[in-house]
């Protein structure tokens, strides 16, 4: 009998909301979309005037300079924001201009129309106004929140939540229904956050024209967006998107709540050689941390040897590594790169046991679940990786190894980049050297992957 010893070198240097709710990364007080999908938050850092202020870039927030409270979009993709002390500011592209006059929210039309919820307290909360080009132009009633449809007409909150339309003459107030918050997208869709607590704030409505159809969720805040979709917060500062006949599943894991703080620097050693990281032990430590719904230590610094937190994430490395040996030796048997397509394949397979039908089976049923990710290309060893996959985008893809391959994204929390949704995609711009890359950082990039089915869930230590 012989014992065959892999030794495996992992570099790791440096829902739920299903159906049709992605949550994206970052947290926010709040959220705008304009009528062309720019999209802006304020953020979850206290900084003078509210929080700090960021926009969507597709694939990470953008810092801008500020500190705002409440925010919307214009056409432009230009952002309107109101401070703490109801100061009103509108971006130029370069600079915050200031607007005159003080309000507690503001509202943008697809046309481009602004309206404020001002200083002033009236019955229903507080003055509403109009911007006219030059000033802001007075409307008879009170309320709390504000959004504008594409013809310019105000929705509006009160402090009872009750909920009006402006008919271009006076308040119409036949809508029915209660909420804290509206948002109207550019197609005309008015979505409200309703008067219901539920898990993540308040329920979900959305206007078919003749009453509020729920739908699926809970939020504090609400923007709506092109095409019927839209954007919200919840009570955790978790960012959520609303795609219309999406193909997109995710879990509740969400790594800026639930992934550590800290980069995966750690320098370890396994049977008298040095490894770069301990990232299968960061991603099963998370994970673990997840699953008995235990807050995950606010360290910004990898922890010390001898701490009992250090001791956990190396004790789970090996689990993650010594479960998982055959799996990585499978991959390691590549002669001259004869298995390279097949191995690539394996990761597009949704069908017959193929990677992605084990990834979509653990995603679709609400479980984070841990990947390899192996870096060979023609056999023997170099780095590999481990993460945690949240989600996937089948896209226009279904699995069958036919068309639109590249349409598949996958939705990882790396510990080697901490607070960050990494979206990992195949790439096949050069079929001799087939690769999955993450789509924001392509250096980063691997043969393929695989669905590492064995973990099991242990209780980390609170700290």
């Amino acid at each position: 009998m012989k014992k065959i010893i892999v030794i495996i070198l992992l570099n790791c240097w440096a829902i739920s909301l299903f159906a049709q709710w992605q949550s994206v990364a970052g947290q926010a007080h709040d959220v705008g979309v304009g009528g062309n999908g720019k999209v802006w938050v304020i953020g979850w850092t206290a900084v003078p005037g509210g929080y700090n202020i960021g926009r969507w870039t597709g694939s990470y927030w953008e810092d801008i300079p500020g500190g705002a409270v409440r925010i919307d979009v214009d056409p432009n993709g230009n952002a309107w924001i109101v401070n703490d002390a109801g100061l009103i500011f509108r971006w130029n592209g370069r600079t915050w201009d200031g607007i005159g006059g003080q309000a507690h929210d503001i509202g943008i039309g697809a046309n481009g129309t602004v309206w404020v919820i001002g200083w002033t307290a009236v019955p229903g909360g507080y003055n509403i106004a109009r911007w006219n080009g030059s000033y802001w132009e007075d409307i008879a009633g009170g309320a709390v929140r504000v959004d504008v449809d594409p013809n310019g007409n105000a929705w509006i909150t009160n402090d009872a939540g009750l909920i009006f339309r402006w008919n271009g003459r006076e308040w119409d107030f036949s809508i029915g229904g209660q909420a804290h918050d509206v948002g109207i997208g550019a197609d005309g869709t008015v979505w409200v956050i309703g008067w219901t607590v539920v898990p993540g704030g308040y329920n979900i409505g959305r206007w078919t024209g003749s009453y509020w159809a729920n739908v699926e969720g809970g939020l504090n805040n609400i923007s709506g967006a092109p095409n019927g979709s839209a954007w919200g917060t919840n009570t955790d500062g978790i960012i959520w998107k609303w795609s219309p006949n999406t193909t997109v599943r995710m879990t509740n894991f969400n790594p800026v709540l639930h992934g550590f703080k800290f980069r995966n620097d750690f320098i370890s050693n396994f049977a008298g050689f040095d490894f770069s990281g301990l990232c299968g032990g960061m991603a099963y430590s998370a994970l673990d941390y997840f699953n008995n719904n235990i807050t995950i230590p606010s360290l910004t610094t990898p922890p010390a040897n001898g701490t009992v937190l250090r001791q956990y994430i190396y004790n789970r490395q090996q689990n993650a590594t010594n479960d998982n040996l055959d799996k990585w030796g499978e991959l390691s048997f590549n002669p001259f790169g004869s298995r390279t397509m097949e191995f690539f394949n394996w990761g597009l397979q949704g069908f017959n046991g193929g990677r992605l039908q084990e990834l979509r089976a653990e995603i679709d049923n609400g479980r984070p679940v841990p990947l390899g990710l192996y870096k060979g290309g023609n056999g023997g060893f170099t780095y590999h990786h481990q993460v945690l996959a949240i989600g996937y985008d089948l896209g226009r893809y279904t699995g069958d190894l036919g068309q639109y391959k590249e349409d598949l994204k996958i939705f990882v929390y790396d510990s080697n980049f901490p607070g960050q949704t990494k979206v990992l995609r195949p790439n096949l711009s050069d079929p001799s050297n087939p690769r999955y890359v993450y789509e924001s950082d392509p250096n980063c990039a691997w043969l393929t992957y695989f669905v590492d089915r064995r973990y099991r869930v242990s209780t980390p230590p609170r700290l």
